[in-house]
């Protein structure tokens, strides 16, 4: 209950760009910046980046290197963290996979593991980030951040707000409820928005540099949610209001389309060089390359591609 009335006040913001805040018994009014504050907003990060350097602050992969002197994150831990994405979302496909095959055991472990792979990384992150607050970056997001929102602040007549007081655009900042990224997805898929959403031509009827970019992010998973619907396998219910089975079905249906490409062009190389038979070994030009061409594999293959490696790596230890 406490989601829907969550998700309705999301949508009422989106549709009017205002967000309404009340700070000491005054409404103050909050609007999103557009992409022409934005731009200037890159030139004041930049301006406030030099500013921290001349200042001490360090740079980020100074940060990096200090947490990694100070034992506070390790090199195996860095790759974790490069790894850890991808590992994921192969995941996700094979929590979608037990999920067609109904397998509510493999589903819950699946799940469990996710869950546990995402904390993982957000902690590793952590780790790696140890010393991010004393970085020129932090320090010029900050600054760029509160004057962002010092640029957008209206009374509740729209009269503008003038103020070069930190500590009260800081308490709208922090009083500033930021839509989830996750809640994109059930926003969309919401029976209220659906109603504005069928209206969609008309809906902002605003030019795509006039819209702030939760109205931007809200208008692309909309439409991510009709291509979807749209397509002839179009999944369940159940995958489309569960994010990490939607996931799945995502990179399982891009890895296809990638294996088609990546085998329609090894097709035309096999057709010019006229050799024929049942197992065929490509060379990958790249690691990019070689995901692409285990994609084209079924199951069954993926397993004969895995024993034939299996059997050279032992020849090659002899």
């Amino acid at each position: 209950m406490f989601d829907d009335t969550r998700i309705k006040k999301y949508i009422y913001r989106l549709l009017s760009g205002k967000a309404y805040l009340k700070l000491n018994d005054e409404f103050v009014i909050y609007t999103p910046p557009c992409v022409d504050l934005l731009h200037q907003a890159e030139f004041f990060y930049e301006e406030k980046y030099f500013e921290g350097l001349a200042n001490s602050f360090i740079t980020l992969e100074d940060s990096y290197d200090l947490a990694l002197s100070k034992k506070m994150v390790t090199n195996n831990e860095l790759d974790e963290i490069d790894q850890l994405p991808a590992k994921i979302d192969d995941i996700k496909v094979d929590y979608l996979f037990a999920y067609q095959q109904k397998s509510e055991f493999s589903m819950k472990v699946l799940k469990k593991t996710i869950d546990a792979m995402r904390k993982k990384l957000s902690k590793l992150l952590s780790k790696k980030n140890t010393y991010y607050n004393i970085t020129a970056d932090a320090w010029a997001d900050y600054n760029t951040k509160l004057w962002t929102v010092s640029e957008c602040l209206y009374d509740k007549n729209m009269v503008k707000i003038n103020t070069d007081s930190y500590v009260f655009v800081n308490k709208v900042y922090n009083n500033f409820d930021q839509i989830p990224s996750d809640f994109y997805r059930k926003i969309a898929r919401h029976q209220e928005w659906s109603l504005y959403w069928g209206c969609k031509d008309n809906l902002f009827n605003r030019a795509a540099n006039s819209l702030n970019e939760e109205q931007i992010t809200i208008i692309n998973t909309s439409k991510m949610f009709d291509a979807i619907q749209q397509n002839p396998n179009c999944p369940d219910k159940e995958v489309l209001d569960d994010s990490d089975l939607l996931d799945g079905w995502l990179i399982n249906n891009s890895r296809k389309r990638d294996g088609d490409i990546a085998k329609r062009d090894i097709d035309k190389q096999l057709d010019r060089s006229g050799v024929k038979g049942g197992n065929i070994f490509v060379v990958a030009k790249d690691s990019d390359d070689a995901k692409r061409i285990n994609n084209m594999n079924n199951q069954a293959n993926k397993m004969v591609a895995k024993n034939f490696l299996g059997k050279l790596n032992e020849k090659t230890k002899k």
